[in-house]
């Protein structure tokens, strides 16, 4: 619906001036029994049955608070409550016997085109917690993977950021999984990344590369000799070649960066090093 410019008032507002779309009516607030909202999953709203969205709505459950469940969107229309947005929570409240009203803003709607609209917009708008941000709120949270994390990206003289740079770590994500799948040998290859991404991008695949060689292969990164020549590789073709691993496998994974740095790594070595997995 669109505002009736014919009857714009003189220097009227941008509503006006460029015809914005009516608003419509604010929803009321109102607590609904759960079982009373219907999620249209045969029309525009997504399933939730198997893979990760019956695994999102177990963690909402188990982890169930009023202050994350905020508000179910619905709307109305024919003596009806259809769920806009807030499937995935509107299902987890289903799994708890403790809980049977739901916090609702109603709105009255004429037509199903106009609540698949409505969802489209909504979940178009939203944008995704990013890596930064939940870290940041896990380290408010006192979590100690990211008090960890904290840590290694001080030494490294580095600030966690969204944007990857010289004197930041934007794969914040990357360095939590390592402590978490092995902190020991993080600790251990860390000085290596830190000393040959000086100056440079701390790439995912360069930690996580080299991360994976210091676990699994038979010399490690961290030995002298192995980090001698890592350095003497150099950030540039080290760099290349976790690129390369990655190409050859068809896949981003730890294992395909290590295989392509270990092929540079054993360039020119007399005795060749060799991944034990």
């Amino acid at each position: 619906m669109k505002h009736d410019t014919s009857k714009t008032p003189s220097g009227a507002d941008k509503i006006y001036r460029y015809n914005w779309s009516d608003p419509g009516s604010p929803g009321k607030f109102s607590m609904i029994h759960k079982d009373q909202i219907v999620i249209p999953t045969d029309s525009y709203q997504r399933a939730a049955s198997g893979g990760e969205a019956d695994r999102k709505v177990i963690r909402i459950a188990s982890e169930f608070s009023w202050v994350a469940f905020q508000i179910i969107s619905v709307v109305e229309r024919g003596g009806v409550f259809y769920a806009v947005d807030g499937g995935h929570r509107l299902r987890a409240a289903r799994r708890r016997s403790d809980i049977q009203m739901v916090p609702c803003m109603v709105y009255s709607s004429d037509s199903i085109k106009e609540e698949a609209k409505s969802f489209d917009i909504v979940n178009s708008n939203r944008k995704p917690m990013s890596a930064v941000d939940r870290h940041r709120a896990h380290l408010i949270q006192g979590d100690p993977v990211a008090i960890k994390a904290e840590e290694y990206v001080k030494e490294a003289s580095r600030t966690i950021s969204k944007h990857a740079g010289s004197g930041t770590i934007s794969c914040v994500n990357d360095l939590k999984k390592c402590i978490k799948e092995d902190e020991s040998a993080l600790s251990s290859v860390w000085p290596v990344v830190v000393e040959l991404c000086d100056g440079q991008k701390m790439l995912q695949t360069v930690v996580r590369g080299l991360f994976y060689l210091e676990r699994f292969c038979s010399e490690k990164v961290s030995s002298r000799r192995i980090r001698s020549k890592v350095l003497s590789v150099g950030y540039d073709e080290i760099a290349q070649a976790a690129k390369a691993g990655a190409a050859y496998y068809g896949a981003g994974t730890p294992r395909a960066f290590a295989d392509g740095i270990l092929k540079v790594i054993n360039r020119g070595l007399h005795t060749k090093v060799e991944i034990d997995t």
